[in-house]
């Protein structure tokens, strides 16, 4: 039973968020148990990344914990990602460098899968190894959802790259 008061505590946390990102935040803080916290700020981070993401980006500074912190980016970036793909790659590339190469991982197997051309389009902005699992990832993708053929194209473009043994179908 206090699990699904914590979930539906977390859920309304969530639609506070739209309208009140700090309170949601700062309730989500004075819950004592670890996990019910970081599944609140989980509901939060999802609320904000998919309706006003540059707002929960601001609000992240407000969660201290470093690894609540990192798990609501994420959270916030995979939502953004949804519904501004370009927003939110300009947003991790902004991060600094160890922040944004985690959360540039977790888009590179996001991404392709949803919108491959904005996929393509970042590509050359990003560095190694980052860039490697991008391609890996475009390239499945355009198999599974297009054509081995695409596939094939998208891959020949990296022949000099220290990867394309890997990107081979």
């Amino acid at each position: 039973e206090q699990d699904m008061h914590g979930s539906l505590y977390a859920r309304a946390l969530a639609s506070i968020a739209i309208d009140n990102p700090e309170l949601a935040i700062d309730e989500a803080l004075l819950i004592p148990d670890r996990m019910q916290r970081q599944t609140a700020l989980g509901w939060v981070g999802i609320a904000l990344g998919r309706n006003d993401p540059r707002r929960a980006v601001e609000m992240l500074e407000r969660v201290g914990d470093r690894r609540e912190s990192e798990q609501m980016a994420q959270t916030v970036a995979q939502n953004w990602l949804q519904t501004d793909p370009d927003a939110a790659i300009e947003w991790l590339l902004g991060l600094d460098e160890t922040k944004s190469q985690q959360l540039l991982m977790v888009a590179g197997q996001m991404l392709p899968q949803t919108d491959p051309e904005a996929a393509m389009r970042w590509l050359p902005r990003l560095d190694e190894p980052t860039a490697s699992a991008w391609r890996l990832g475009i390239a499945s993708s355009l198999a599974m959802q297009r054509s081995a053929a695409e596939a094939e194209r998208f891959i020949a473009r990296f022949e000099e790259t220290a990867d394309y043994p890997h990107l081979q179908i």
